[in-house]
């Protein structure tokens, strides 16, 4: 993929970033180190740097088949964090802000999203409390208020929210 894209735009640059799910019970499990979106690599320029941050993802829990998309896309975007019961401590399950990704403003942005699972919505329910992640609306909004396109790269049980999110997004 690297040298694919590289040969036709050679300053593109590539980051990553992951998901699982929210460290509650029914979405997922603290002690499994499940979590809703992590940065694992700003864009870079360099493949093995790259390359690395691919070579060291690692498959978690996610207690059920939907899975934090929605809320990964909604903080690669606007790197918002996300406090779930607003006490403005980093508490297990938080998503820190500051952690979007830096898209360079004149660069064309595509975000390649790959997923076997279809996707959480905000209010899913839960077993304490609903669940905090963005709606698909604000995820689009968000997106295309910072210009990225996603493009959908689907593995079986993907569904079809990833073919509305490409198209939504002019992916």
């Amino acid at each position: 993929i690297f040298t694919g894209v590289t040969t036709a735009v050679p300053d593109a640059q590539f980051g990553l970033t992951t998901f699982v799910d929210y460290p509650f019970s029914p979405w997922g499990s603290l002690g499994s180190g499940d979590y809703a979106y992590q940065l694992d690599q700003d864009l870079t320029a360099t493949q093995a740097t790259w390359e690395a941050a691919v070579d060291a993802m690692a498959t978690k829990y996610g207690g059920d088949e939907p899975e934090s998309q929605l809320e990964s896309l909604y903080q690669a975007a606007t790197g918002a964090g996300r406090d779930i019961n607003g006490d403005t401590i980093l508490d297990p399950g938080d998503v820190p802000s500051g952690l979007g990704v830096s898209f360079r403003p004149d660069a064309t942005k595509v975000i390649a999203l790959t997923t076997d699972a279809s996707m959480h919505v905000a209010g899913d329910p839960g077993d304490s409390f609903p669940y905090p992640g963005p709606s698909y609306a604000e995820t689009v909004a968000a997106l295309t208020a910072a210009g990225i396109k996603v493009v959908a790269i689907k593995a079986p049980g993907s569904g079809t929210q990833m073919d509305d999110l490409a198209t939504d997004t002019g992916g």
